[in-house]
């Protein structure tokens, strides 16, 4: 009996191991040839040639060592017939990182690796944060690849060189997540799940093409890795200290393998589960508006003098470039992540070791709800939409009264200074003291922005600027299932044979919802010292709040809610053969290796659109539907004219109740950058209850800007799969066609100049690739003509044509609102020749060179065939696109008549 102990351990883990029989065999990526290179990994599809390094402390250092070791012992074991009784194998991560040596050194490819002792060996929840240690590999740590403003606590994806189109692979084969993008997401993954990961930097004939940057294939463990009973499993207790969590997390894998009269079978089973609650805390600049206000030339035209734009003068008085943000964001982001994964493997090998079979299953689960709170300060708050170069000859912006001007650094930057807006963008508060009490009021018999009409606030006066307090609840859960079969036969020594089959069923769903309250205070504006800018919040300039100020809802109103829901699955089956056939020895040709491979995927993509609504604002006249804590109702005011809107509006039914929670940050960002106390926001129970929410503030409350907030699920349009319109979902089939021939030459005894040893490979293959993308034309809406005089009705005003008289039953029928099927077919085919060497300068150094050509296949989001139809453009005016006036140029006409009396 061989005892076994594993290197390596982590904080709050406890790790328990029964390891019986003979010595494991080597843990290998893996192989090129028409099977894996070793033992270990010929049930993954063929990737490319990665032999294996022996699992003990003394590695090989040749290829052909390496080759013996990956692949001897198959049959009766011969490691085993010597006397190993006494032996204590450590195997560690200096073992770990020589196996990785090895596989980098004998590869086709440049390629790294990464063994399950490096990922059990560092503190990392994740395939990918063991990645990002290798060069030329980063990772991303947003949430979503598209949303900078919410950093995720785990990477979620992996550059190659810094590219994003990267390839993932399990096990050599396909693997995807059910998302409008095409691979996989590394959070669904668990480490403990995984012998290996292989990360590669370019390309050979053999590898399945789609990646650019490169691939990473995700290798899981095999039975027939080790002999007998292996028994083994951990426990970990994690601990955030922005949390303040503990979270558990545990694995447990058992595998045996038995030899018999017709051969090895072996069985495993492995599962691992996770829990880790994370909290990041972001502060996050909008886009930072430009201000000058002479010297600059146009915003189409800068005046550019030696590479740069001068400015001789900006609105706040300085003789250069002003830049302020157009806003602050300060985020706290509670992630409550959840992930399972389960894998089975069953192997048999023949005794002559000619013939293994291999059927593998994984399911890996993930959830991941987060929930936050993030108070969005701005400033001007318009810069969406604007370009890049926009300098503003004016501003909103200013100091408070009684404080002193704004400070700019010597960069332009904003300093400090305490900022106001110019007082009017309330509605009603240069009407009367009525109409600004009807636009909202928190204090009876006064407006909530005071009426500053008739210069009853003095000249130039000021206002709070706005605040909105955003309660989000994010529902994320996806899952992989991978269920494959392969079959490596040897019919001599010469030809090997591999087939290979693989189904992949993949599904996504996220439930996204937003509620904001709003508010107005002056904000004191300053720069830490790590340049983060801190934003402390007073008394807003003209606003008149209830007791209790912004930790008060009575002061809020509800500027918008947001919902989204998407709901994806993705099947894919996929099948390859592959054939090699190597040379006698002797010549600089090695084997020549051709396969074919078939890939049918369809994936459904369902994701609505974020239905931003408006519920109560500042430009509105919101009467009793103002305060967010108003929960009896009332009727809307129509006796001012900014009121007029109101007529017919129906009565206010109040918002729900206890909806609302007083929030203090606290710490956030170590103290100093939000220092505000308690401010408002949506409690987490209402956020979390989403029946409770559409109760609490849905359209039935009869909100101030009607028609208020319908979940995305209620939409009347919303006829497809009970949750989406046509336009939001797309249907893809992709199917992928390849066949390939790669040429292995060199070898450990072929050598240039007497002393440089070749090894390399050179190969082409043949892509076609079809595309059925299902989706919809949009008509107009049959609404759209509503709005028009009837023909005959007197021009009147600037207008020269009525529009109604020119509308035929046809052109009526054609804006109907409905909506036709299309269909989008397209097939393209691409050659992908590749070239490797190995130069062997010695036994220790290696220069290598690789050429490829590979594709990058558009993200499935980029693949919708969606055709709105937009409404006309209603125009009676001269200038209307509609009415054809005669040529500029062309000569006047006339009948000319003539009555001559003599």
């Amino acid at each position: 009996m061989r005892l076994i102990l594993r290197g390596g351990g982590s904080t709050m883990a406890i790790a328990a191991g029964l390891l019986c029989s003979t010595p494991a065999l080597s843990q290998a990526a893996p192989g090129a040839g028409s099977t894996p290179a070793s033992p270990s990994a010929a049930g993954s599809a063929s990737t490319t040639n990665v032999p294996a390094a022996p699992q003990s402390s003394d590695v090989a250092d040749t290829a052909s060592q390496t080759q013996q070791s990956s692949t001897g012992g198959s049959a009766s074991g011969d490691a085993a017939s010597a006397d190993t009784s006494a032996d204590v194998v450590v195997v560690g991560v200096k073992a770990a990182l020589a196996t990785s040596q090895n596989i980098k050194k004998n590869a086709d490819t440049f390629v790294d690796s990464i063994t399950a002792t490096d990922i059990g060996a560092f503190p990392d929840k994740s395939a990918a944060e063991a990645l990002q240690r290798v060069p030329g590999i980063t990772v991303n740590r947003l949430q979503s690849a598209d949303d900078s403003t919410h950093p995720s606590g785990e990477p979620t994806g992996v550059l190659i060189r810094g590219l994003t189109q990267v390839r993932t692979e399990f096990n050599g084969r396909d693997s995807f997540s059910a998302d409008s993008a095409r691979g996989l997401n590394f959070n669904d993954v668990s480490p403990e799940l995984l012998a290996g990961v292989d990360a590669y930097k370019n390309q050979t004939a053999e590898m399945i093409e789609g990646g650019i940057a490169g691939t990473v294939n995700l290798r899981t463990r095999l039975p027939l890795d080790q002999r007998g009973l292996v028994v083994t499993g951990n426990f970990r207790e994690n601990y955030g200290d922005k949390s303040d969590r503990w979270t558990p997390e545990f694995s447990g894998l058992i595998s045996y393998s038995a030899d018999t009269g017709i051969g090895r079978f072996g069985l495993l089973a492995d599962y691992a589960q996770s829990h880790v609650v994370t909290r990041t805390e972001s502060v996050i600049m909008d886009k930072i508006d430009t201000y000058c206000t002479a010297g600059f030339g146009t915003p189409a035209a800068g005046n550019v003098t030696d590479g740069s734009i001068g400015c001789t003068a900006n609105p706040f008085g300085g003789t250069g470039f002003a830049f302020i943000p157009d806003g602050v964001r300060f985020s706290q982001v509670d992630y409550d992540r959840k992930r399972r994964g389960m894998a089975f493997a069953g192997q048999f090998e023949n005794n002559a070791g000619t013939l293994r079979a291999t059927v593998q299953y994984t399911d890996s689960h993930y959830r991941n709800a987060w929930l936050e709170r993030a108070s969005h300060v701005i400033f001007e708050g318009n810069y969406f939409g604007t370009p890049a170069f926009n300098p503003r000859t004016s501003s909103v912006l200013g100091p408070a009264p009684g404080t002193p001007a704004l400070v700019f650094g010597a960069d332009g930057m904003l300093q400090s200074g305490t900022i106001t807006q110019a007082h009017g963008s309330f509605s009603g508060t240069y009407d009367s003291v009525q109409a600004a009490i009807n636009a909202g009021s928190a204090v009876p018999g006064l407006p909530f922005v005071n009426y500053c009409g008739a210069g009853v606030c003095g000249d130039n006066p000021r206002d709070g600027i706005y605040l909105q307090n955003e309660a989000r609840n994010f529902a994320h859960r996806e899952g992989t299932r991978d269920l494959s079969g392969n079959i490596r036969w040897d019919p001599t020594e010469r030809l090997h044979l591999n087939a290979d089959i693989q189904y992949i069923n993949a599904s996504t769903y996220n439930n996204d919802i937003l509620v904001a309250a709003g508010s107005m205070a002056n904000a004191q504006y300053a720069v830490n010292k790590d340049g983060t800018p801190q934003v402390t919040l007073l008394p807003g300039s003209n606003v008149n709040y209830a007791a209790g100020g912004l930790s008060n809802p009575h002061n809020y109103w509800i500027p918008f809610i947001q919902g989204h829901v998407e709901d994806n699955d993705g099947k894919e089956f996929a099948l390859r053969g592959d054939a090699e056939y190597e040379f006698e020895d002797g010549g600089w040709l090695d084997s020549l290796k051709v396969g074919a491979r078939y890939a049918n995927r369809r994936q459904t993509v369902r994701y609505s659109t974020f239905n931003w609504t408006s519920i109560a604002a500042n430009w509105n006249c919101n009467g009793p539907g103002f305060n967010a804590d108003n929960t009896t109702g009332g009727a809307y005011p129509t006796n001012t004219g900014n009121c007029g809107g109101n007529a017919g509006h129906p009565d206010f039914q109040g918002y729900g109740a206890g909806i609302w929670e007083s929030y203090d940050m606290g710490g956030f960002y170590s103290g100093g950058t939000y220092p505000n106390g308690q401010l408002v926001y949506l409690n987490r129970p209402t956020l979390q209850d989403f029946g409770g929410l559409i109760s609490a503030l849905g359209a039935a409350r009869n909100a101030p800007i009607l028609p208020g907030y319908t979940a995305i699920c209620e939409r009347t349009e919303a006829t497809v799969d009970d949750c989406f319109t046509q336009g939001e979902v797309l249907r893809v089939r992709e199917r992928a066609e390849a066949a390939y021939a790669m040429l292995r030459f060199g070898g450990t005894d072929k050598t240039i100049f007497d002393t440089i040893n070749v090894v390399g490979n050179v190969g082409i293959r043949a892509v076609r690739t079809k595309v059925d993308s299902e989706g919809s034309i949009a008509f107009p809406s049959a609404t759209v003509f509503n709005n028009l005089q009837p023909c005959g009705t007197p021009l009147s005003g600037n207008n020269i044509v009525n529009i109604s008289c020119y509308l035929t039953p046809q052109i009526r029928a054609f804006a109907n609102g409905g909506v036709t099927p299309d269909t989008f077919k397209s097939s393209h085919v691409n050659w992908l020749p590749s070239f490797n060497v190995r130069f062997g300068i010695d036994d220790k150094d290696f220069l290598r060179f690789a050429y490829s050509r590979a594709i990058s296949r558009p993200d499935f989001g980029f693949l919708r065939n969606s055709v709105a139809i937009n409404a006309p453009i209603i125009n009676t005016t001269p200038g209307s696109p509609y009415i054809v006036y005669n040529a500029p140029n062309a000569p006047q006409t006339a009948a000319n008549v003539t009555v001559l009396s003599v």
